[in-house]
């Protein structure tokens, strides 16, 4: 159903227009519903106190999985029913692909932005990306941050924000060095 869904939103644009309601209807919607479900199940087994854990930890694997969802269809990937409808076989083995420019593109987008000459917003880009990947990752864990050792901790690093952002500017770096050799080749 939120594939449907998700499908009915692939042509819209802007494209953060598409993105907004997928990101808040798709969640909204199945984890209402799931909500009720857990509730009740918590209800009849005495686990009421980690629905609300159970629920976060859905949410979050829900909005990673639109995301994914709304980026490979927009590229023609998994469409059902459309004249641009491929096969099962080929949309999987297009999958891999899909999969590498779908992480790519948050650093590539940054790049870009740098190479634009728009510092600020790449920077505020840079930490947004922190605070999902902080709230994405706490929700996921049930833990602000990380530790080793039976308790020890690297201070500022041991977060996973600032983990995400110190991983994604490593990964603008290299994005921004294949697009040089690329387009110095292509000189």
């Amino acid at each position: 159903m939120s594939g449907a869904l998700i499908q009915s939103f692939r042509r819209v644009e802007p494209a953060w227009k598409a993105l907004f309601t997928v990101l808040a209807l798709v969640p909204l919607i199945s984890h209402l519903f799931e909500f009720l479900l857990q509730l009740g199940f918590g209800y009849l087994t005495s686990t009421l106190a980690r629905t609300d854990e159970a629920i976060l930890r859905s949410i979050s694997v829900s909005i990673i999985s639109a995301l994914f969802t709304l980026f490979a269809m927009r590229r023609g990937v998994m469409i059902v029913g459309e004249s641009e409808s491929k096969s099962l076989i080929s949309d999987i083995s297009r999958l891999p692909v899909v999969i590498f420019h779908f992480i790519a593109f948050i650093p590539n987008e940054i790049s870009a932005m740098f190479r634009r000459g728009a510092h600020l917003g790449a920077l505020i880009a840079i930490f947004g990306f922190g605070i999902f990947a902080q709230i994405i990752v706490w929700a996921l864990t049930n833990k602000p941050s990380w530790t080793y050792n039976n308790g020890q901790e690297i201070p500022l690093i041991k977060f996973w924000g600032v983990d995400g952002m110190i991983l994604l500017v490593i990964l603008i770096v290299v994005s921004s060095i294949v697009y040089e050799s690329q387009h110095s080749r292509s000189r």
